[in-house]
């Protein structure tokens, strides 16, 4: 069974034109995580190419007093 071309990504790049894509600006922005992460930065992944801080074994020496 062949693709339709109607479906393929090409197809679709060629005939859409950029002014019709009204939210394209908002979509390339990466917004809101963009800013999420910047105001909110305990909510970013940590660094897997780092060790993790010893904050964590700070806190569990305080929880077994």
């Amino acid at each position: 069974m062949s693709q339709i071309e109607e479906f393929s990504q090409e197809y679709i790049d060629k005939n859409t034109p950029e002014k019709d894509m009204l939210f394209k600006s908002f979509l390339d922005s990466q917004e809101p995580y963009t800013s999420i992460f910047k105001n909110n930065p305990w909510l970013a992944p940590p660094n897997f190419k780092e060790p993790l801080s010893k904050k964590k074994d700070s806190l569990l020496e305080y929880n077994r007093r």
